[in-house]
């Protein structure tokens, strides 16, 4: 009776492993396919364009995974809301979000390398030495990273993280590497052109929106430019070319008026003084004509 019993059991859980194992697979079939989805640039004037999608955690995971076997260096690995990620495949399709601003100027340079673009940040004026080392350009300098977890030199893990980024690098202009966009041309492509409805493309913001809470990005009506998640969502950072300040914005809706896409209405709020847990960030290009 025992021995029928274990036969039983193995049975059962090899059956469960075999279409643990086959769900696994489609799973990460899907995430592929997904991952291609969401890395798609739309042009927004002749200067620039700018991904239709914020940048999802999967997409942030395998760049990032490639650039530190490729000399790269980063102060945080990132999280999905205020989530720490341990399994890749649950949140894969979520935006990226708690990302430092320095690992995310790293991270477009590594981008683009792996693309065999020419990088837009540098440690030099001269333009020479591509910045691959985040710790260069934050206050964490003394630290290390093991095991995913950012620690002081002690080893004891730090519970609150400074966002401030130092302007110790050069941007390179008239490349074709990716990069952040600036203000201006983030508030461009989220206005999405001048003719739209109250909520951007409809009426009702249910349409292009779920506000206060983090969701898969492409999920609501995009905007005119078919650019998504412009409102709602999490917050997008930008950098200045010029000051090397990082900002997170996201347009919010007049509860009076319902208008949308004025600059009084857009939410500037200092990374390393809001909220930064919820943003993320989208990626940026010049259109470069001849190089």
């Amino acid at each position: 009776m025992m021995k029928k019993s274990l036969i039983f059991l193995i049975t059962v859980l090899s059956s469960f492993l075999m279409f643990s194992c086959r769900d696994m697979i489609h799973d990460m079939k899907e995430i592929e396919e997904k991952n291609i989805q969401s890395f798609k640039m739309v042009d927004v004037s002749d200067s620039f364009r700018i991904n239709t999608y914020e940048t999802t955690y999967w997409l942030w995971y395998e760049v990032r995974e490639w650039a530190l076997k490729n000399g790269y260096r980063f102060v945080l690995p990132g999280k999905v809301a205020n989530k720490e990620v341990t399994n890749v495949g649950l949140y894969a399709n979520y935006p990226v979000s708690s990302v430092h601003p320095a690992d995310v100027i790293v991270w477009m340079n590594a981008i683009s390398e792996k693309n065999g673009l020419t990088p837009a940040y540098y440690e030099d004026s001269a333009y020479k030495t591509v910045l691959k080392n985040a710790f260069l350009i934050s206050n964490y300098k003394e630290t290390l990273e093991f095991g995913g977890k950012l620690t002081d030199m002690n080893g004891n893990p730090l519970t609150t993280y400074d966002f401030t980024i130092t302007s110790n690098f050069y941007t390179k202009s008239g490349v074709n590497g990716y990069r952040l966009p600036t203000q201006s041309e983030w508030l461009d492509a989220a206005r999405g052109g001048k003719n739209y409805k109250k909520y951007g493309v409809s009426d009702d913001y249910h349409d292009v929106a779920a506000l206060g809470y983090v969701h898969q990005p492409g999920k609501y009506l995009p905007n005119s430019l078919g650019l998504y998640d412009t409102i709602g969502n999490v917050e997008e950072l930008m950098l200045d070319g010029t000051t090397y300040s990082a900002y997170a914005f996201s347009y919010l809706m007049d509860n009076g008026s319902g208008t949308l896409l004025v600059n009084k209405q857009v939410n500037n709020a200092h990374v390393y003084s809001g909220m930064h847990m919820f943003f993320g960030f989208r990626i940026a290009q010049t259109i470069v004509k001849f190089q």
